[in-house]
């Protein structure tokens, strides 16, 4: 009895020695070495859009009238062996991991997300992999809020103000005001618009003027002085005229 409670012993004492030889491994200089590295991870977003073509979808080889897949890509930048990353998102709250194994030739990872309707927050975990002497160590934390796709942005009307807020096609605000509201703030945008490029063309005109008669000045003198020499001279001559 005594004896299998040594050899227990002993067991659970050289197990308690592996562990602490394997957390050993992660040296302050490893960990110091893995941080610097994991600062050229990025991460960034992108909207992108695919033409689809359903079956029995009439377009006779227009390109315009052909649907269109809406998703946004987060890439993540410069993700080597060293490290894999834990990406959850805000809507599902569903995590999965990715690892470099997953990287493809051009060296983006994409995570694409189809659901274009809500803001979204993804909070992208960089660890160390089993490749360095610190695996599992979280070494990074980036969170990336991506915004929703605007349909009224489709509407003809934003045609002439795109990048009136409400005319984007990606916001950040979460609730649409009615049509009636979206229709009135577009046309007061619209009218406020030509305002100020027309006078901004006002102003465009006497500063040209201002500019031509700044480089010109001395032959405006010139004519000025001729002309009024001349009216002047035509003056005199028709007084004598009268004198006589």
């Amino acid at each position: 009895m005594r004896r299998n409670l040594l050899l227990y012993l002993i067991f659970v004492f050289a197990l308690s020695l592996g562990a602490k030889n394997v957390y050993a491994k992660c040296t302050y200089a490893d960990k110091a070495a893995l941080n610097k590295e994991v600062g050229n991870v990025k991460v960034r977003y992108e909207a992108a859009k695919e033409a689809v073509m359903p079956e029995g979808w009439g377009c006779d080889g227009e390109e315009e009238c052909q649907p269109y897949r809406h998703y946004i890509n987060i890439n993540v930048l410069n993700l080597s062996e060293n490290f894999y990353v834990d990406i959850k998102n805000s809507v599902t709250k569903k995590s999965q991991k990715y690892y470099y194994s997953q990287v493809p030739e051009d060296g983006i990872l994409k995570i694409e997300w189809d659901d274009v309707t809500q803001i979204n927050t993804f909070t992208i975990t960089v660890y160390a992999s089993d490749k360095t002497s610190c695996p599992d160590t979280k070494l990074k934390v980036t969170h990336v809020t991506t915004p929703r796709r605007n349909e009224f942005s489709e509407n003809s009307i934003c045609e002439e103000v795109p990048n009136y807020y409400l005319c984007r096609e990606y916001v950040t605000y979460e609730n649409d005001p009615t049509f009636a509201e979206f229709q009135t703030a577009v046309e007061k945008e619209i009218e406020k618009q030509r305002e100020e490029n027309k006078k901004k063309k006002e102003k465009g005109f006497f500063e040209k003027l201002l500019e031509f008669i700044g480089k010109y000045k001395i032959a405006i003198i010139v004519v000025a002085v001729v002309i009024m020499a001349v009216v002047t001279g035509i003056v005199i001559i028709v007084r004598k005229k009268k004198e006589l």
